[in-house]
């Protein structure tokens, strides 16, 4: 299987003479006659030239084509799209497997099929024989391994529903669960047995009506579940150890005992005790004033021997600088070298960022009397996944915009390559990576030509290194079908946007896919798309699906529209 997709995407390392050169290069380093910056240099640009090819050119069809016949009973992916032998509950289709999980072999990337589909359902992926009891039975047997959206595991069986407008959703079922005994405690409130939950845990006799009921529960508390050793410790203590992340109202983390208390009516509660909160300790580190423990504070952190009642203890502390609040590994690493490596995003008092090392403020005795920033060699932020076209080097942030790492700012020396402000715009990071990795982008808006007027236009990086405008022969622009939203007349499609003669542009070009007409001419009419796009491409380079909305005149991306295949619906747990 390998061999099929390396002949597809890379068929020269399956080239003897190729693969003989490379050797061939190896042995003369080890002999001394080739330099190691020049094999490597060419190795880099053969990567690189390859890699590019790869991107350029669609090859998910054929790979899955080629490698279709090497999937194994569990195959799943573009290359084992397998028929289950169970029908689509929908339109009676053939189910098969797909890159996502399952689906009906009806399907039509152009929305007009069958959209019946089944992906990963509560963080948990189903195996082929669960998916054929489901459509088969309409129920599967109960199912463990769910994830809830509080990251909470939990088990249930999973039943098919078919609406009367002819929809299908697929639900979870409870019913079947057996509730589990937390063993070695017993009720504070009627002395019955506790059980496991889907929410949590409660009393036996929880829920029953009458003298036999019972009102005790603990479920999830300021946004985290309790775990059965931190309910057995207060089950049978009366207190927990110190539990650290809750989450207040307000988003804020924060570290709490839990204790059993009765309230004014007698009726047992679960209340937070911060009385008993014990500071969390920083692990290999010691406070360089007096030698004593570094703990988490309220403001940051500071040394375990302060005492408010005391002012003459130690009083070293680390709170927020410039805006920025420094992890825990920061911290750790100013107490044990003395400085931090480069922290990014501090803030001026004019509001602007900066990027600084943050070390000792020490008098001539070398005594310690704060914190203050270093700025000598802090390493400029890098951009990931790219790499210079003239020297293999790093790309990196500057003052001007973007440039070689390999350039040196004290001689003047090393490699040349920047990218700047070009016609009164600067690139953003997404930009010079697309630029770099597909030596052109996509149409780039607000360019300032010498006469001031205003233009759009593609960029394009030549052979030699140089970034410049990428003029293509301009087309004539075609009459559609699709509506002015403004005067109703027929738009034009141009080289870059849907366009009429009363002013109205909309660009068909987002995030790296071009947008048919159908898809267009439904944002205009209905103001947003019933079925996900596929192939967008985020700023950091990955792929992602998703429904477009059109408002304010612009494209954007909806992700709150599920779009079709219809949603799994996840009812609350019991």
């Amino acid at each position: 299987m390998v061999f099929e997709v390396v002949s597809l995407t890379v068929p020269a390392l399956l080239n003897p003479k190729m693969t003989a050169s490379w050797e061939k290069g190896l042995d003369g380093i080890t002999n001394g006659t080739v330099a190691v910056e020049d094999y490597r240099e060419k190795l880099e640009e053969f990567i690189r030239k390859e890699t590019v090819a790869i991107i350029d050119r669609d090859l998910l069809s054929q790979i899955a084509g080629r490698i279709s016949s090497f999937a194994g009973k569990n195959g799943r992916g573009i290359g084992a799209r397998k028929k289950l032998g169970v029908s689509c509950p929908v339109c009676g289709g053939e189910i098969e497997t797909t890159p996502f999980g399952y689906g009906c072999s009806n399907y039509k990337k152009d929305g007009s099929g069958c959209k019946f589909a089944i992906g990963q359902i509560a963080g948990r992926d189903l195996s082929e024989e669960e998916v054929k009891d489901l459509l088969e039975k309409e129920h599967t047997e109960v199912l463990s391994g769910f994830q809830s959206q509080k990251k909470k595991k939990f088990s249930a069986a999973l039943v098919l529903k078919k609406e009367d407008d002819g929809k299908t959703a697929i639900q979870f079922d409870f019913s079947k669960n057996e509730p589990t005994v937390v063993e070695g405690v017993k009720c504070p409130v009627c002395g019955g047995a506790i059980l496991e939950r889907g929410y949590g845990f409660s009393c036996e006799h929880y829920g029953k009506d009458g003298e036999n009921g019972c009102s005790f529960s603990v479920g999830q508390i300021a946004g985290k579940d309790l775990n059965k050793a931190q309910l057995t410790e207060l089950l049978t203590e009366g207190m927990t150890k110190t539990i650290r992340g809750f989450k207040s109202k307000s988003g804020k983390k924060f570290d709490a005992c839990l204790k059993l208390e009765k309230d004014e009516n007698g009726v047992t509660q679960v209340r937070f005790d911060f009385d008993h909160v014990e500071a969390k300790k920083i692990k290999d580190v010691v406070c360089p004033l007096c030698g004593g423990e570094i703990v988490k504070t309220p403001f940051g952190y500071g040394c375990a021997n302060y005492s408010s009642a005391d002012e003459n203890s130690c009083r070293f502390s680390i709170g927020k600088m410039a805006g920025k609040n420094l992890t825990e590994t920061q911290v750790r690493e100013l107490l044990k070298d003395g400085r931090t490596s480069t922290i990014r995003g501090f803030k001026s008092k004019t509001g602007n960022s900066f990027d600084a090392r943050v070390t000792f403020a020490k008098e001539e005795d070398g005594k310690i009397t704060g914190l203050k920033f270093d700025f000598q060699d802090v390493e400029p932020k890098k951009v990931e996944g790219v790499f210079c076209p003239l020297c293999g080097g790093d790309i990196v942030h500057t003052k001007f915009g973007f440039g070689c790492a390999n350039y040196s700012k004290a001689d003047g020396t090393g490699c040349r390559f920047a990218i700047g402000q070009i016609a009164g715009v600067k690139l953003n990071e997404s930009q010079v990576k697309e630029l770099l990795l597909r030596k052109k982008t996509g149409v780039i808006e607000g360019f300032i030509a010498k006469t001031g007027m205003k233009f759009d236009a593609p960029l394009k990086l030549t052979e030699d290194g140089r970034v410049a405008f990428d003029f293509p022969e301009k087309p004539q622009p075609v009459e559609t079908e699709v509506d002015c939203p403004k005067c109703g007349k027929h738009l034009k499609r141009s080289q870059w946007y849907y366009e009429c003669d009363c002013g109205f542009r909309l660009p068909y070009h987002v995030a790296q896919v071009e947008l048919p007409e159908e898809i267009i001419k439904e944002l205009l009419t209905t103001g947003k798309t019933k079925a996900k796009v596929n192939g967008f491409v985020s700023k950091s380079g990955n792929t992602f699906d998703t429904c477009l909305k059109y408002a304010d005149e612009r494209i954007r991306f909806d992700f709150e529209n599920p779009g079709e295949p219809p949603l799994v619906k996840e009812p609350a747990a019991e």
